[in-house]
């Protein structure tokens, strides 16, 4: 990490603490842990398990300069295979491509945390109209590709970000702390099943 990155986590963890008045795990109300180093045995000994819910406000004050313009073009990939199946499907005259933007966007959606349910089993079987479609319509063969490329790139940044908060989070306990607060890092006890 960059002594610039370096000084702006240090900068957006002073902001942080002095809004939150908290600066210790000790003080979260009801947290069955009292600092972070026992955060941290819990979760290397597979006690506890972390995840994260997205949001993208949050790349620039916890990442470094690369974690925000990988995330930027990662998010940027299903806008411009949207645009390209825009322009080709009124270059080629084929309306199948405009459903592309669809089946784009669609993929993006099913990265999202609140949607989980049936999407493995719906990825595994657009593989099978995907390989029919490719000998018999090419181009609805590219709109299932597009389908992938959406959830490919959403699940990437939304990966990226889960990591990020998860190091962010073992690093400060200020950085935990507002995480925590805020339902951005979610905590589940791997014994019990239940959310912390």
């Amino acid at each position: 990490m960059k002594s610039v990155d370096e000084k702006r986590l240090s900068r957006n963890e002073r902001k942080i603490s002095e809004w939150l008045e908290l600066s210790s795990v000790s003080e979260l109300p009801e947290f069955p842990f009292s600092s972070l180093e026992e955060i941290k045995c819990a979760k290397q000994s597979g006690d506890i398990s972390f995840a994260a819910v997205y949001r993208w406000n949050l790349i620039g004050v916890l990442g470094t300069r690369a974690d925000t313009i990988i995330s930027y073009l990662g998010s940027l990939v299903p806008l411009l295979i949207s645009i390209t199946f825009i322009v080709v499907s009124f270059i080629a005259s084929n309306l199948y491509y405009l459903v592309g933007t669809l089946s784009t966007a669609f993929g993006l959606a099913l990265t999202s945390s609140y949607i989980r349910g049936c999407v493995y089993t719906l990825l595994g079987l657009c593989w099978i109209p995907g390989i029919y479609f490719a000998f018999r319509n090419p181009a609805l063969s590219w709109v299932i590709g597009g389908f992938y490329a959406g959830y490919i790139s959403g699940g990437m940044i939304r990966w990226r970000f889960g990591r990020l908060v998860e190091t962010r989070a073992l690093q400060s306990e200020v950085f935990f702390c507002y995480l925590y607060l805020n339902k951005v890092l979610i905590i589940k006890d791997n014994k019990t099943g239940m959310l912390i």
